[in-house]
């Protein structure tokens, strides 16, 4: 199944590196399928003691994650204190999360696309020849699900287009020839 491990591991380091910051950003993301974004099940267990130390308001890191992860017996299961720190040892900053959890989603919605679509393959070999219309239609439908959170994120992206052509225009039309910052040199500004 559709898994890049390497962005599972990066994404969980990124989230001991940036804390609760990068853990708010998972869940926003990850708002439809929580920790089964992660294929590993040690990622898994790492983002839930991550989350949880989130949600309790304590600071998340290395050291805190494996606490937690020791205090709840789940040490071994996430893969040991070993390779909590080889997460942790995946990226230098934060400063990619978004492609991490980008990726990550992403495959998410491959698996959920083909675990949906064994789903109607299945339903069209168990179905009645006289029943077909209620067959496309939950087909239809189980693909639909999927595609309502693309939608979402076209639809902000189709909102906010509108609101920035309107100011580049204001900018475009506006009698001040200084569209950003002032240089402090009026030769530059003109560009």
């Amino acid at each position: 199944l559709p898994c890049i491990e390497q962005a599972e591991q990066c994404l969980i380091g990124s989230i001991l590196l940036g804390g609760a910051d990068v853990v708010a950003e998972c869940v926003e993301a990850f708002s439809k399928c929580n920790e089964q974004a992660f294929y590993n099940y040690s990622h898994q267990l790492i983002y839930l003691a991550a989350k949880s130390l989130a949600d309790a308001g304590e600071p998340i890191d290395l050291s805190t994650v494996t606490a937690r992860l020791i205090s709840t017996k789940m040490l071994d299961d996430a893969g040991g204190a070993s390779f909590i720190a080889e997460c942790w040892n995946s990226v230098p900053s934060t400063a990619n999360t978004a492609h991490f959890i980008s990726l990550v989603k992403g495959c998410w919605t491959m698996r959920q696309i083909i675990e949906k679509g064994t789903e109607v393959v299945s339903a069209a070999y168990d179905a009645d020849p006289e029943d077909v219309e209620s067959l496309v239609a939950k087909a239809y439908q189980t693909i639909a699900d999927l595609a309502t959170d693309a939608e979402k994120r076209c639809r902000k992206l189709a909102e906010t287009l509108p609101v920035v052509r309107e100011r580049i225009e204001q900018l475009i039309m506006s009698d001040d020839s200084l569209v950003g910052l002032d240089t402090g040199f009026h030769w530059i500004n003109k560009w």
